[in-house]
């Protein structure tokens, strides 16, 4: 849209005009005219000594070049909540980057890096270009013209200039509320008004950069971060409690803070400082240990359905004081607890605790997969996994960043599995047969030369370094049987393949079906090649390392307490045997002692 005479006349009067949408991309585009001006000036002592010769000419010849085409900025910037920074971009081209005052705030120091990008860009570029893209910058681009009425809010102009183009977030929306709103202070503090807004944008920033943290975002969401264009989205969404609104409108969070504005008879400045508090309290839930942990499960459970916004509704009730630390922690618990009630229904049937909870529970397990007690083996194994993180040092938390950003979620993985049935294609049977003969290689190397398994061993590794890639399902399963009575020879090594709780252990999803169905030995080499680029937990990584080992707290019917030492059989590492199940599971009802009966 062309420039209109009305506006070019204002121009030239300097008039200010008020920009609603586009300060980003007028900035660049003084920082580009400004680029221009820098390289037809003349060469300082500094850049005479700096340049080559290759350089120097090459900057002559930008001169001549540019100097034939009118690159002035004819128009200045000025920004209501950063006064400084008019004069700071009004002189950047003279700007040596020894200067202090390119460092004497943030969006001075931006500005700066920005403007050293396009002189090295224009730097790069042939001669033609630079004078081609100086031409096009002050012929061909416009200013789009507006004629609105006084009486139409910031905000509504806001909305409707980006229908049809790349929207606002609600939080830009928010943030023109308060800078904006003409009750942004009480009249005794109005001639300190802009150092407030200015500390308003300061802490805003804070917010937006301290949410982009992976650790303190993955503990408050599992929404992924480049779903949030900008982050501080996120606590407002909080504060008008979006998500259990159900409201599918896209400016949901705004609308809630307009309405807000038009009912509250306190300041902007109050509001914002009332936010400002829900933040530092987000922030400090975060720096609890205990907090981190009890809330962070809960988000990764997502119980109960929005546990966050839940969570900080009840923190924060309308019109009321605050809720203390220590009531929230209460209600935490009670939370955690509550989330580990075996449910009632015929699915759970006979399941008097977590023990009894299993990974198929079909009442013909060779054909179907009944999952019904997946999610609730998936919660306690995901608990203590982040109760042993935290008994292990003081100062370890479970990084739920990674916990809620696993590729491909998370799985159940039997810790012994031998079931081969649902391997069907040809590179499936060779990878596990590779890796199961190697596990039996390992073995014979662990038994005695008169062991009497070493000859049927042999032979069986003998037929599976032969196994063609064309060989069929029956030869594949003679070789997974045999292989199955070999190990189930072992001792200590009978009912190794139940899908009791025992040998549950959460794993990332690798796509690996091989590794679904392989027996404990070839597991545990492929975990500890997981260890080094993989988030494997903790609990897990234990499992694998047989390095469950710890005291157990026993109460007997006259209230006597003693203490009996558990610990995996870490001498036989090719299966996860009674004594490894055992240990398991009194290290599970040790550490999950303090929620297990909680909410009765």
């Amino acid at each position: 849209m062309s420039e209109t005479e009305e506006s070019r006349e204002a121009a030239n009067v300097g008039k200010y005009f008020d920009i609603i949408d586009g300060q980003q991309r007028l900035t660049t585009i003084y920082l580009i005219l400004q680029a221009f001006t820098k390289l037809t000036q003349p060469l300082s002592g500094k850049d005479e000594e700096s340049l080559t010769e290759e350089e120097k000419g090459k900057r002559y010849a930008f001169k001549y070049a540019l100097g034939r085409v009118d690159t002035s900025a004819n128009f200045s910037l000025s920004y209501q909540t950063r006064t400084d920074s008019e004069a700071f971009l009004q002189g950047i081209n003279r700007i040596d980057e020894s200067d202090k005052s390119i460092r004497e705030t943030p969006d001075h120091l931006y500005m700066w890096h920005a403007f050293q990008c396009v002189i090295e860009w224009l730097g790069t570029q042939k001669i033609e270009t630079v004078s081609k893209v100086a031409g096009m910058l002050k012929s061909k681009v416009k200013v789009i013209w507006y004629q609105l009425s006084e009486t139409i809010t910031d905000w509504k102009k806001f909305t409707d200039l980006n229908i049809g183009k790349i929207p606002l977030t609600n939080s830009e929306l928010i943030k023109a509320l308060f800078l904006r709103t003409t009750n942004f202070c009480t009249p005794e503090e109005k001639d300190g008004e802009e150092y407030l807004k200015q500390t308003l944008v300061a802490q805003w920033d804070q917010i937006e950069r301290e949410l982009s943290s992976n650790a303190f975002w993955g503990f408050l969401s599992r929404d992924k971060k480049s779903d949030y264009p900008t982050k501080i989205d996120l606590l407002f969404d909080l504060i008008s409690q979006k998500k259990n609104s159900k409201n599918q409108d896209a400016l949901y969070t705004f609308s809630y803070f307009v309405k807000l504005f038009a009912s509250n008879k306190a300041t902007g400045l109050k509001m914002w400082e009332d936010i400002y508090l829900k933040y530092q309290r987000l922030k400090d839930w975060y720096e609890d240990r205990d907090m981190y942990h009890m809330l962070g499960y809960l988000i990764a459970i997502d119980y109960p359905a929005n546990a966050l916004e839940r969570i900080f509704k009840f923190a924060h009730p309308e019109n009321r004081c605050y809720r203390s630390t220590d009531r929230i922690k209460n209600v935490l618990a009670r939370l955690v607890s509550m989330s580990l009630r075996i449910p009632d229904g015929s699915k759970f049937e006979g399941v008097k605790s977590f023990e009894d909870l299993r990974y198929n529970i079909s009442d013909d397990p060779d054909r179907t997969v009944d999952t019904s007690h997946h999610y609730m083996i998936k919660r306690y194994l995901t608990l203590y996994n982040i109760l042993v993180t935290e008994d292990a040092g003081k100062k370890l938390r479970y990084p739920f960043d990674f916990h809620n950003t696993i590729d491909g979620g998370w799985s159940l993985e039997h810790i012994h599995a031998q079931n081969s049935q649902t391997l069907n294609k040809g590179w499936q049977w060779e990878e596990w047969i590779n890796n199961h003969a190697d596990s039996l290689k390992r073995l014979v190397k662990s038994l005695d030369e008169g062991n009497e398994l070493r000859p049927r061993i042999d032979n069986l590794i003998s037929r599976m370094a032969s196994f063609p890639k064309q060989s069929n399902r029956d030869e594949f399963d003679k070789i997974a049987d045999d292989f199955r009575e070999i190990m189930e020879s072992l001792p200590g090594a009978k009912r190794l393949y139940q899908d009791e709780m025992a040998n549950m252990a959460l794993l990332g999803k690798y796509n690996n079906s091989t590794l679904n169905n392989s027996t404990f030995d070839v597991k545990r080499q492929k975990v500890i090649r997981l260890l080094g680029t993989n988030f494997v937990p903790l609990a897990t990584e234990r499992v694998f390392l047989k390095a469950i080992t710890g005291e157990m707290t026993v109460v007997n019917e006259d209230e006597t307490v003693s203490k009996s030492l558990y610990s995996c059989d870490t001498e036989h590492l090719f299966f996860w045997g009674k004594e490894d199940r055992m240990a398991y599971i009194d290290d599970m009802k040790t550490k999950l002692k303090k929620y297990l009966n909680r909410y009765e």
